[in-house]
């Protein structure tokens, strides 16, 4: 489970912020929701197929359901740039 200062942290933004997104109901309140981290390996433009078999594996492979909360991706040192075949970016999904 990730923390509201961590993901604010890792998102870049407050957690007075994130907070306030809870409020207008951006995503819902409580915020106690598990993510699962996969890992997009490759240039930005074939993200779509990372995205693609993760929700196509989500349930039939991890037994996972997707739940309501915040979808984000991890840029870190492991991202090279947007075309290098070798940048990795971590991709959290909410799951039950």
């Amino acid at each position: 489970m990730i923390l509201i200062g961590e993901l604010a942290r890792l998102l870049g933004v407050t957690s007075r912020t994130l907070r306030h997104y809870e409020q207008i109901d951006l995503f819902p309140r409580g915020g106690r929701h598990s993510t699962r981290a996969f890992t997009h390996l490759g240039p930005v433009s074939t993200a779509v197929d990372t995205y693609r078999q993760i929700w196509e594996s989500l349930e039939p492979v991890w037994q996972l359901r997707h739940s309501l909360g915040p979808q984000f991706e991890l840029h870190d040192e492991r991202f090279k740039g947007p075309l290098d075949p070798a940048s990795e970016v971590d991709i959290h999904i909410p799951v039950l």
